[in-house]
């Protein structure tokens, strides 16, 4: 009798799932607000210098000017792919998941072979993912930005960004969700044939993640005499390093990472070790003077 309950309600659950997912799935409508249909007509040298200045104000944190300037050529300009491209990218900086997932699919239906288009509606499914505020929701938009992201890769095999968001879902997720360490490491070695620092980086993480600390360390000890001039490599191991509570070995890490350059692994050491000195309750002074 439990088990024939337990079968009526997994089947219940898959159906009402089916109809959910169902019910979710993006859907878009080719037309401006004015009810004129997009096109996709190749960008001009016209339409060349006002992306130009759009991105200008995308530089400037002027987001709402840039998006309202966006809006205004889908209703005069003939590029509307490129355009929906840009909106989409627009409203995700703006964290305005469903007009990000409405331009980028636009995006992707406009430009079928863009590898740009599907990586844009994938981040926008993420986003939505992230702030739909339904954990179920989240679920059922999976399949469609796993879809996406693959597609974005098929296209664009040189998108570094798409492929670290595949090994990052990999090595993160739990495998009920689709999570897999080990195509993780596989799917690093394939990033390494692009980007060798970014490959090798991603390795590090996924070996850390599993936990195989002592492999990830020498990793990173080779990778920070091989690319020199990556402040990431000597930020990562101080971060392992941290993880065991090695106090000097992290701080000397996260020294000769911020002795490197002042981009984004300089100020997240600085974070990493204030957070490692709060942990340990040592050093109150310095930990003021890193958050500074």
């Amino acid at each position: 009798m439990l088990a024939r309950i337990l079968l009526a309600a997994a089947a219940l659950l898959a159906v009402l799932g089916a109809l959910f997912y169902a019910r979710l799935q993006p859907s878009t409508s080719l037309v401006d607000a004015a009810g004129a249909r997009l096109t996709a007509a190749p960008s001009t040298e016209d339409d060349a210098a006002d992306y130009e200045a759009i991105e200008a104000l995308i530089e400037e944190g002027e987001l709402e000017r840039a998006k309202a300037r966006l809006i205004e050529r889908l209703e005069t300009g003939e590029s509307d792919g490129e355009t929906c491209l840009r909106l989409a990218r627009v409203c995700r900086e703006l964290e305005e998941p469903d007009e990000a997932v409405d331009y980028a699919l636009k995006a992707t239906e406009l430009l079928p072979g863009s590898g740009a288009a599907h990586h844009a509606y994938a981040q926008a499914l993420a986003l939505k993912m992230l702030r739909g505020g339904s954990k179920l929701a989240a679920l059922a938009l999976l399949p469609k930005w796993k879809s996406a992201l693959a597609t974005a890769i098929e296209l664009d095999p040189s998108n570094v960004e798409a492929r670290v968001e595949e090994i990052a879902f990999k090595a993160y997720m739990p495998s009920m969700l689709g999570g897999d360490s080990e195509r993780a490491l596989e799917l690093a070695d394939e990033l390494e044939t692009v980007d060798a620092g970014a490959g090798r980086l991603w390795r590090i993480r996924v070996l850390d993640e599993r936990d195989e600390d002592e492999r990830a360390m020498d990793l990173c000890r080779a990778c920070e005499r091989e690319f020199s001039g990556d402040a990431m490599f000597p930020y990562t191991l101080g971060t392992i390093l941290a993880e065991h509570d090695d106090l000097a070995g992290a701080r000397e890490a996260f020294e000769r990472a911020r002795s490197i350059d002042r981009g984004e692994a300089y100020y997240r050491s600085l974070s990493a070790e204030a957070e490692l000195l709060v942990r340990l309750e040592k050093d109150p002074e310095r930990v003021l003077e890193l958050i500074d």
